[in-house]
Protein backbone atom coordinates (compact mmCIF):
# COMPACT_ATOMS: atom_id res chain seq x y z
CA UNK A 1 0.00 0.00 0.00
CA UNK A 2 1.24 3.34 -0.85
CA UNK A 3 2.81 5.31 2.16
CA UNK A 4 0.48 8.06 0.39
CA UNK A 5 -2.75 6.59 1.89
CA UNK A 6 -4.67 8.69 3.72
CA UNK A 7 -2.88 12.32 2.62
CA UNK A 8 -5.44 14.49 1.66
CA UNK A 9 -3.69 15.50 -1.77
CA UNK A 10 -5.55 18.34 -4.01
CA UNK A 11 -6.56 17.59 -7.72
CA UNK A 12 -3.48 18.12 -10.47
CA UNK A 13 -3.46 21.84 -12.01
CA UNK A 14 -4.22 21.15 -15.49
CA UNK A 15 -1.33 22.36 -18.58
CA UNK A 16 -3.28 25.05 -20.60
CA UNK A 17 0.00 25.52 -23.03
CA UNK A 18 -0.48 23.08 -25.40
CA UNK A 19 3.13 22.78 -26.23
CA UNK A 20 4.28 21.92 -22.97
CA UNK A 21 1.06 19.83 -21.99
CA UNK A 22 2.73 17.49 -25.17
CA UNK A 23 6.18 17.44 -24.50
CA UNK A 24 5.75 16.49 -20.61
CA UNK A 25 4.56 13.31 -21.87
CA UNK A 26 6.94 12.62 -24.71
CA UNK A 27 9.32 9.67 -23.10
CA UNK A 28 12.95 10.22 -25.20
CA UNK A 29 12.40 7.23 -26.86
CA UNK A 30 9.37 8.43 -28.85
CA UNK A 31 11.85 10.25 -30.93
CA UNK A 32 13.16 9.47 -34.17
CA UNK A 33 16.69 10.31 -33.59
CA UNK A 34 18.26 9.86 -30.03
CA UNK A 35 20.95 12.34 -28.14
CA UNK A 36 24.12 11.81 -28.52
CA UNK A 37 26.08 10.95 -25.42
CA UNK A 38 29.20 12.46 -26.45
CA UNK A 39 27.65 15.69 -27.93
CA UNK A 40 27.56 19.07 -25.35
CA UNK A 41 24.48 20.84 -27.08
CA UNK A 42 21.12 19.67 -28.30
CA UNK A 43 20.54 20.13 -32.10
CA UNK A 44 18.21 23.37 -32.77
CA UNK A 45 14.77 21.96 -31.45
CA UNK A 46 15.50 18.99 -30.02
CA UNK A 47 14.99 20.65 -26.23
CA UNK A 48 11.16 20.34 -27.40
CA UNK A 49 11.03 16.49 -28.69
CA UNK A 50 10.66 14.90 -25.29
CA UNK A 51 10.64 15.88 -21.67
CA UNK A 52 14.43 15.18 -20.39
CA UNK A 53 14.49 19.23 -20.20
CA UNK A 54 11.40 19.67 -18.19
CA UNK A 55 12.13 16.83 -15.68
CA UNK A 56 15.43 18.84 -15.34
CA UNK A 57 13.95 22.48 -14.45
CA UNK A 58 10.99 20.03 -12.41
CA UNK A 59 13.55 18.58 -10.25
CA UNK A 60 15.45 21.73 -9.41
CA UNK A 61 11.89 23.85 -8.86
CA UNK A 62 10.72 21.08 -6.88
CA UNK A 63 14.20 20.69 -4.49
CA UNK A 64 14.21 24.67 -3.91
CA UNK A 65 10.69 24.55 -2.99
CA UNK A 66 10.61 21.92 -0.65
CA UNK A 67 13.76 23.77 1.20
CA UNK A 68 11.33 26.93 1.57
CA UNK A 69 8.82 25.01 2.77
CA UNK A 70 10.46 22.98 5.10
CA UNK A 71 12.25 26.23 6.94
CA UNK A 72 8.99 28.10 7.01
CA UNK A 73 7.07 24.69 8.25
CA UNK A 74 10.21 23.77 11.11
CA UNK A 75 11.65 26.68 11.60
CA UNK A 76 14.02 25.22 14.49
CA UNK A 77 14.75 21.66 12.64
CA UNK A 78 18.64 21.34 12.83
CA UNK A 79 20.31 20.97 9.00
CA UNK A 80 20.82 17.63 9.08
CA UNK A 81 17.16 16.79 9.75
CA UNK A 82 15.57 19.39 7.27
CA UNK A 83 18.48 17.40 4.77
CA UNK A 84 16.86 13.85 5.80
CA UNK A 85 13.15 15.01 5.70
CA UNK A 86 13.66 16.84 2.18
CA UNK A 87 15.37 14.05 0.68
CA UNK A 88 12.16 11.84 2.12
CA UNK A 89 10.03 14.08 0.04
CA UNK A 90 12.07 14.52 -3.19
CA UNK A 91 13.00 10.89 -3.86
CA UNK A 92 12.41 9.18 -6.73
CA UNK A 93 9.82 6.49 -4.60
CA UNK A 94 7.65 9.56 -3.84
CA UNK A 95 7.75 11.38 -7.02
CA UNK A 96 6.74 7.66 -8.45
CA UNK A 97 3.80 7.25 -6.24
CA UNK A 98 2.57 11.00 -6.79
CA UNK A 99 3.16 10.22 -10.33
CA UNK A 100 1.03 6.83 -10.06
CA UNK A 101 -2.00 8.81 -7.75
CA UNK A 102 -2.42 11.52 -10.39
CA UNK A 103 -2.28 8.91 -13.33
CA UNK A 104 0.49 10.85 -15.59
CA UNK A 105 2.10 7.18 -16.04
CA UNK A 106 -1.15 5.90 -18.64
CA UNK A 107 -0.36 8.94 -20.62
CA UNK A 108 3.41 8.35 -21.40
CA UNK A 109 4.15 8.42 -25.31
CA UNK A 110 7.21 6.33 -25.96
CA UNK A 111 8.03 3.76 -28.46
CA UNK A 112 5.66 1.47 -29.08
CA UNK A 113 7.72 -1.77 -27.73
CA UNK A 114 8.51 0.33 -24.85
CA UNK A 115 5.81 2.22 -23.91
CA UNK A 116 4.04 -0.63 -21.78
CA UNK A 117 7.61 -1.42 -19.46
CA UNK A 118 8.31 2.33 -19.41
CA UNK A 119 4.77 3.07 -17.31
CA UNK A 120 5.70 0.44 -15.00
CA UNK A 121 9.12 1.97 -14.27
CA UNK A 122 9.53 3.83 -10.39
CA UNK A 123 12.17 6.04 -11.94
CA UNK A 124 9.99 6.83 -15.29
CA UNK A 125 7.16 7.68 -13.14
CA UNK A 126 9.27 9.78 -11.00
CA UNK A 127 10.87 11.97 -14.24
CA UNK A 128 7.39 11.89 -15.40
CA UNK A 129 6.38 13.48 -12.10
CA UNK A 130 9.17 16.19 -12.18
CA UNK A 131 8.41 16.70 -15.71
CA UNK A 132 5.02 18.04 -15.20
CA UNK A 133 6.30 20.50 -12.89
CA UNK A 134 8.68 21.76 -15.11
CA UNK A 135 5.68 21.57 -17.82
CA UNK A 136 3.22 23.47 -15.16
CA UNK A 137 5.88 26.11 -14.31
CA UNK A 138 6.72 27.35 -18.34
CA UNK A 139 2.34 27.20 -18.83
CA UNK A 140 2.45 29.58 -15.89
CA UNK A 141 5.34 31.66 -17.23
CA UNK A 142 3.73 32.24 -20.43
CA UNK A 143 0.16 32.58 -19.03
CA UNK A 144 -0.26 35.85 -18.54
CA UNK A 145 -1.66 38.20 -15.51
CA UNK A 146 -1.61 35.25 -12.22
CA UNK A 147 -4.79 34.64 -10.53
CA UNK A 148 -5.04 36.36 -6.77
CA UNK A 149 -2.74 34.21 -4.46
CA UNK A 150 -4.96 33.50 -1.22
CA UNK A 151 -1.90 32.10 0.55
CA UNK A 152 1.47 33.83 1.41
CA UNK A 153 3.90 33.43 -1.82
CA UNK A 154 7.39 31.88 -0.98
CA UNK A 155 8.93 34.08 -2.89
CA UNK A 156 9.17 38.04 -2.61
CA UNK A 157 6.24 39.58 -4.56
CA UNK A 158 7.66 41.05 -8.08
CA UNK A 159 6.25 44.46 -9.84
CA UNK A 160 3.26 44.50 -11.94
CA UNK A 161 4.91 43.61 -15.32
CA UNK A 162 3.96 45.88 -18.17
CA UNK A 163 1.17 45.72 -20.40
CA UNK A 164 2.84 43.94 -23.34
CA UNK A 165 6.77 43.59 -24.20
CA UNK A 166 8.49 45.81 -26.14
CA UNK A 167 7.63 44.14 -29.82
CA UNK A 168 4.05 44.18 -28.76
CA UNK A 169 3.82 40.29 -27.76
CA UNK A 170 1.56 39.45 -25.15
CA UNK A 171 3.36 40.00 -21.46
CA UNK A 172 4.16 37.08 -19.54
CA UNK A 173 3.95 36.38 -15.89
CA UNK A 174 7.81 36.91 -14.01
CA UNK A 175 9.54 33.64 -12.76
CA UNK A 176 8.53 35.07 -8.92
CA UNK A 177 5.34 35.06 -10.17
CA UNK A 178 4.69 31.40 -12.09
CA UNK A 179 6.62 30.33 -9.15
CA UNK A 180 4.01 31.69 -6.71
CA UNK A 181 1.03 30.25 -8.92
CA UNK A 182 2.68 26.56 -9.29
CA UNK A 183 3.49 27.14 -5.35
CA UNK A 184 -0.32 27.20 -4.71
CA UNK A 185 -0.65 23.24 -5.98
CA UNK A 186 3.02 22.03 -4.51
CA UNK A 187 2.17 23.74 -0.97
CA UNK A 188 -1.34 21.52 -0.88
CA UNK A 189 0.58 18.45 -2.30
CA UNK A 190 3.75 18.53 0.12
CA UNK A 191 2.66 19.77 3.79
CA UNK A 192 0.35 17.36 4.81
CA UNK A 193 3.39 14.95 2.98
CA UNK A 194 5.74 16.70 4.96
CA UNK A 195 3.93 16.14 8.34
CA UNK A 196 3.32 12.65 7.66
CA UNK A 197 6.69 12.30 6.99
CA UNK A 198 8.19 13.96 9.94
CA UNK A 199 6.01 11.74 12.19
CA UNK A 200 7.45 8.47 10.37
CA UNK A 201 11.21 9.81 11.29
CA UNK A 202 10.47 11.07 14.49
CA UNK A 203 9.10 7.31 15.26
CA UNK A 204 11.68 5.99 13.30
CA UNK A 205 13.90 8.13 15.79
CA UNK A 206 12.52 6.44 18.54
CA UNK A 207 12.85 2.94 16.94
CA UNK A 208 16.48 3.63 16.17
CA UNK A 209 17.60 4.65 20.00
CA UNK A 210 16.10 1.31 21.19
CA UNK A 211 17.78 -0.54 18.35
CA UNK A 212 20.91 1.26 18.75
CA UNK A 213 21.31 -0.74 22.52
CA UNK A 214 19.46 -4.34 20.81
CA UNK A 215 22.66 -4.11 18.18
CA UNK A 216 25.06 -3.38 20.43
CA UNK A 217 23.74 -6.21 22.72
CA UNK A 218 23.44 -8.55 19.53
CA UNK A 219 26.47 -7.78 17.93
CA UNK A 220 28.44 -10.96 16.41
CA UNK A 221 25.17 -13.18 16.64
CA UNK A 222 25.34 -14.16 12.33
CA UNK A 223 28.80 -15.65 13.74
CA UNK A 224 27.77 -17.13 16.37
CA UNK A 225 25.13 -18.67 14.85
CA UNK A 226 26.41 -19.52 11.84
CA UNK A 227 29.42 -21.76 13.66
CA UNK A 228 27.02 -23.41 15.77
CA UNK A 229 25.16 -24.32 13.10
CA UNK A 230 28.27 -25.70 11.06
CA UNK A 231 29.32 -27.50 13.85
CA UNK A 232 26.24 -29.08 15.33
CA UNK A 233 24.36 -29.07 12.00
CA UNK A 234 26.71 -29.39 9.59
CA UNK A 235 25.07 -26.17 7.21
CA UNK A 236 24.57 -22.75 7.34
CA UNK A 237 21.08 -20.72 8.03
CA UNK A 238 19.74 -18.77 5.54
CA UNK A 239 19.33 -15.32 4.81
CA UNK A 240 16.60 -13.41 2.62
CA UNK A 241 16.46 -9.55 2.31
CA UNK A 242 13.57 -7.29 1.55
CA UNK A 243 14.09 -3.54 1.24
CA UNK A 244 11.24 -1.41 3.03
CA UNK A 245 8.31 -0.63 0.27
CA UNK A 246 7.93 3.21 1.64
CA UNK A 247 10.99 5.22 1.62
CA UNK A 248 12.65 4.81 5.06
CA UNK A 249 15.40 2.82 3.53
CA UNK A 250 15.02 0.18 6.64
CA UNK A 251 16.05 -4.35 5.57
CA UNK A 252 14.13 -6.84 6.59
CA UNK A 253 15.53 -10.11 7.10
CA UNK A 254 13.87 -13.50 7.32
CA UNK A 255 16.60 -16.25 9.05
CA UNK A 256 15.89 -19.46 8.37
CA UNK A 257 18.04 -22.25 10.40
CA UNK A 258 17.22 -25.88 9.59
CA UNK A 259 18.29 -28.91 11.66
CA UNK A 260 19.29 -32.28 10.18
CA UNK A 261 15.76 -33.79 11.75
CA UNK A 262 13.79 -30.99 8.81
CA UNK A 263 13.04 -29.12 11.67
CA UNK A 264 13.83 -25.50 11.75
CA UNK A 265 14.12 -22.11 13.90
CA UNK A 266 13.20 -19.02 11.58
CA UNK A 267 13.23 -15.02 12.92
CA UNK A 268 12.62 -12.19 11.23
CA UNK A 269 13.84 -8.02 11.92
CA UNK A 270 14.25 -5.20 10.50
CA UNK A 271 17.20 -2.89 10.35
CA UNK A 272 18.38 -0.35 8.29
CA UNK A 273 21.16 -2.05 6.78
CA UNK A 274 20.98 -5.57 5.64
CA UNK A 275 24.06 -6.56 7.93
CA UNK A 276 21.87 -4.93 10.91
CA UNK A 277 18.68 -7.06 9.91
CA UNK A 278 20.50 -10.01 9.80
CA UNK A 279 22.20 -9.71 12.86
CA UNK A 280 18.75 -8.62 14.84
CA UNK A 281 17.26 -11.80 13.11
CA UNK A 282 19.96 -14.50 14.01
CA UNK A 283 20.61 -12.77 17.45
CA UNK A 284 16.93 -13.67 17.91
CA UNK A 285 17.41 -17.65 17.21
CA UNK A 286 20.83 -17.55 19.27
CA UNK A 287 18.35 -16.74 22.32
CA UNK A 288 15.99 -19.62 21.25
CA UNK A 289 18.61 -21.73 21.39
CA UNK A 290 20.34 -19.94 25.02
CA UNK A 291 23.43 -19.13 23.08
CA UNK A 292 23.55 -16.14 24.71
CA UNK A 293 22.02 -14.54 27.82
Amino acid sequence: MSWLSGVPLPPIPPIDNPKYADIVFTHSSARSQQHSSSSFDLTSGAADLDNEKLEHVGDGILGAFITFLLNELYPDLVVGSATLLKSRLVSNATNAQLSLHYGLPKHLRAAHAAALPLRNQPNVQADLFEAYIGGLFYSYLHRGTPRSNPTPPLTPQPHEPTASLADGSPRRMSYGQAMDELGLWLRAVYTPLAHKMMDQIRSEQSTTDINVALEQQAAGSTALLNQYYLTHESRLPSYAYSASADSSGMWTCICVAQRRDGSELRSEASGTTKKVAATLAAYKICKELSLVP
